[in-house]
């Protein structure tokens, strides 16, 4: 191996991993940002459920704070969707550059793509497991909204 291209190696090993940290700070902060949401959303629903216990009707039935749980559920829960859907796109984007270094970093070395993992190889993409964060975001969602609702129907109907 000629001596620039040793060099060369040694920059691509060190942008790999460079680039390798940089994925698992998108991919790992998805998992607590749903975890955080989900504890949220159950302290909402817990709050509405204390509130309506003291509570009586000289509340106007807009300003019910199960109401207000209802939308502080949503906004909270289209946040962190946005949140995880952006992380992921970077995700993604840093994927394919992944995928083009080690494409490079083949060329240079003289390893065949046989020895590389099979996430490594071109061809390969970012998963959507974000996806499954988007349904337990929704579902915890919509649960906990639905709660706030029944709270605020037993007080007014």
């Amino acid at each position: 191996m000629p001596p620039d291209d040793s060099s060369r190696l040694g920059a691509l090993t060190f942008l790999l991993q460079e680039v390798g940290t940089e994925i698992r700070s998108r991919r790992d902060p998805e998992h607590l940002y749903t975890a955080a949401l989900v504890g949220a959303l159950g302290a909402v629903a817990w709050g509405v459920a204390t509130i309506a216990t003291v509570t009586d009707k000289q509340i106007p039935f807009w300003r019910h704070p199960a109401l207000i749980g209802v939308l502080a559920c949503v906004l909270m829960a289209w946040s962190v969707w946005c949140k995880v859907k952006r992380e992921h796109e970077i995700y993604a984007e840093l994927r394919l550059e992944q995928v083009r270094l080690v494409n490079l970093w083949v060329s240079v070395s003289g390893v065949q793509e046989k020895e590389i993992p099979p996430g490594l190889r071109i061809g390969s993409a970012a998963g959507r497991g974000h996806t499954y964060s988007g349904r337990i975001i929704g579902v915890s969602a919509l649960v906990s909204s639905l709660f706030c609702l029944a709270v605020w129907l037993k007080n007014y109907y």
